[in-house]
């Protein structure tokens, strides 16, 4: 991946422009979550195809504030 498409990516993922952001990715993608920064002590999840991957986004944006 070029500068450009990084970049373009990161700004989708900054402006939560979720449709964007997952044309980068597979549709069957497979993401494997070992642990939660909000709670270390939950068990490791797996994200399976675009849908899990872009509920982990969503659920990600509702808890941070970018400054």
């Amino acid at each position: 991946m070029d500068k450009a498409r990084f970049l373009s990516y990161i700004d989708h993922f900054n402006h939560k422009r979720y449709a964007e952001v997952m044309k980068f990715y597979h549709p069957d993608i497979t993401i494997e979550y070992y642990t939660s920064f909000a709670n270390p002590d939950a068990p490791p999840r797996t994200q399976r195809g675009l849908d899990g991957f872009l509920q982990q986004y969503e659920t990600l944006h509702q808890f941070c504030r970018e400054a």
